[in-house]
């Protein structure tokens, strides 16, 4: 094939990459005239935008005539055109999201993992029982591998939190004392059995307006910090809750 020919080629074949790009970007301004609630024809606007790019592509390599600047072309628009498809997957994905429930949303951290009521980790080794009510919520911390609010997702009253996580201090008391200092609590004396290891009890009494920390566990086992939180709104009690957990919480590294 001539030289002639090669930079034929190279422009059909850019032509179709920019055609692509071109529907891709279409479908974006869709898709985020979908995700934000925005009405059509300003999806419309966007993609004559697009199709205004497309037009000023066509006569930058309408007049290249190199086939080495054609092959960098190339790869310019390859690379936009994975852009493209990037954005359009994330868009997508976040209007599947969006579309859902609430429940939902939240299932999808702990479906593999949770039945029912059980809790279960398998990383850290222990399973407990989740009060009847209560329904699995997400958090934005990487240590809270369990969260569950009650009544409902929108305007729930009551909150536990599980939390596993390397701690700062040297012990369990001083682990608990920090705790219930930076929460204005105050440490049970008397420990608490969590499935064979002492456990310490935080107990906070103030009432405040909103959520707020209201009783905790907190243990030490092998090198890790286990916090389970309750937090309340004003009127709410939780001592059922933390007494289910208590009862029910299983070690079971041993056994896997």
């Amino acid at each position: 094939m001539n030289k002639h020919g090669k930079i034929f080629f190279l422009k059909i074949f850019l032509i179709v990459l920019t055609t692509l790009m071109v529907i891709g970007t279409i479908l974006i301004g869709f898709n985020y005239a979908r995700q934000t609630g925005r009405d059509i024809p300003n999806a419309i606007s966007y993609s004559m935008g697009t199709v205004l790019l497309f037009c000023i592509l066509t006569g930058i390599f309408s007049v290249i005539k190199s086939t080495r600047k054609n092959l960098v072309y190339i790869a310019f628009i390859i690379a936009l055109l994975c852009l493209v498809g990037r954005a359009n997957f994330n868009l997508q994905k976040a209007i599947e999201l969006k579309s859902e429930s609430p429940q939902q949303q939240y299932l999808h951290v702990d479906e593999q993992k949770n039945t029912g009521h059980s809790f279960y980790s398998k990383e850290y080794g222990f399973k407990c029982t989740i009060p009847n009510g209560y329904l699995p919520a997400r958090s934005s911390k990487k240590s809270e591998i369990g969260m569950f609010v009650y009544p409902n997702y929108s305007d729930y009253e009551k909150m536990i939190i599980i939390e596993v996580g390397t701690p700062s201090m040297p012990d369990v008391l001083s682990t608990a004392k920090g705790l219930a200092e930076d929460w204005n609590g105050e440490v049970l004396p008397n420990p608490v059995n969590l499935d064979g290891v002492d456990a310490l009890q935080i107990i906070v009494r103030n009432e405040t307006t909103g959520l707020r920390p209201a009783d905790a566990i907190v243990a030490m086992k092998d090198g890790k910090m286990f916090l389970v939180m309750a937090g309340l709104s004003s009127g709410q009690s939780c001592e059922t809750e933390i007494k289910t957990i208590l009862e029910s919480w299983t070690w079971t590294k041993d056994d896997i």
